[in-house]
């Protein structure tokens, strides 16, 4: 009942809050910051993106054997409201990801009392080659 479309894309400079205490400022990628990596929800009934929600994207790289674990929080742009972050990923290889969805903190009414009571999750696997992505497949079972 959560439509989730994971994007990787080249990264991007970002309005956002930095330092401490936070204050709002042009994020200019660092050099090793190459991926934006970006996941839009939807509520497949209603068509609308859900707000609210603490995101976790959790890589590993089966190559290497890295993981690394990044917060999408969220954010406004061309393609309206999504959840994002730059990242260098952990290079060349082949992932296994895990995208999870905490149960999104907006009020609802009655009838929408029980949308999302639970964390969600969704798989994801994909391959980088040369900075690139270059494969992305279903999830083994």
């Amino acid at each position: 009942k959560m439509a989730f479309e994971l994007g990787l894309e080249p990264s991007e400079a970002m309005w956002m809050q930095m330092g401490t205490p936070p204050k709002w400022g042009a994020h200019t990628p660092a050099a090793d910051e190459r991926f934006h990596v970006e996941l839009k929800l939807t509520d497949p009934k209603s068509k609308t993106r859900i707000p609210y929600a603490n995101i976790t994207f959790v890589a590993s790289n089966t190559d290497t054997g890295k993981s690394l674990s990044i917060v999408l929080p969220p954010m406004w742009g061309s393609s309206g409201l999504h959840y994002s972050e730059n990242s260098a990923l952990l290079g060349d290889g082949t992932y296994r990801a895990t995208v999870t969805v905490d149960t999104p903190t907006f009020q609802r009414e009655l009838k929408d009392k029980n949308l999302w009571p639970q964390p969600v999750r969704a798989n994801f696997h994909f391959k980088l080659k040369d900075g690139k992505l270059v494969e992305v497949s279903q999830p083994a079972s």
